[in-house]
């Protein structure tokens, strides 16, 4: 049932796209047929036109935003697929250990960088070049481990999104049937 959740939204976006087109269609139709019997004549040929081409467009562009939360998650499912290839690969299995081989690779990048920008005295800061990102590990570590809370923050953002995104979609619905 959630298996494959961003292919599923995708289809959605354009389930939900067609669904709009299909009934701006019919809207306009219904509109000419409505100003025919009015005697509207080219002014609601025109009204019905834009009914049709405009809400076309609206369904579109309003689905670009479903799509894209559908490509987003299909995208970092396939992320952390590989990642956690790369990660077996390297015998790296259990969490605590990925958070060692986090700390492990921010000190050697640290060391690196430090090794590239020695501290110059020819700088007014205490730490020496300011390429560097901080003087202590720790600072540099808490923000490799910090990684885990903006992933936790992502999730609740794209959660939000897709909740508004649907939100959206059916006050644009509600409305447009309204209209017609």
């Amino acid at each position: 049932m959630f298996d494959n959740i961003g292919g599923k939204i995708k289809g959605l976006a354009k389930v939900i796209c067609w669904i709009g087109i299909i009934a701006s269609c019919i809207g306009g139709i219904i509109y000419w047929v409505a100003a025919s019997k009015l005697h509207a004549g080219f002014v609601g040929f025109l009204a019905g036109l834009g009914i049709i081409v405009g809400g076309s467009l609206a369904s579109w562009i309003g689905s670009f935003t479903t799509y894209a939360l559908g490509e987003l998650v299909e995208n970092s499912a396939e992320i952390r697929e590989n990642t956690d290839l790369i990660l077996k690969i390297k015998g790296i299995e259990n969490p605590e250990a990925l958070k060692t081989a986090k700390i492990g690779l921010a000190k050697v990048e640290y060391e690196k960088r430090a090794q590239m920008y020695p501290p110059s005295q020819s700088t007014n800061t205490e730490q020496g070049n300011s390429k560097i990102p901080d003087s202590s590990f720790e600072k540099y570590e808490n923000l490799v481990l910090d990684e885990d809370d903006r992933k936790e923050t992502r999730q609740i953002l794209i959660i939000f999104l897709a909740f508004f995104a649907v939100m959206a979609i059916g006050v644009f619905l509600l409305y447009f049937f309204a209209l017609s």
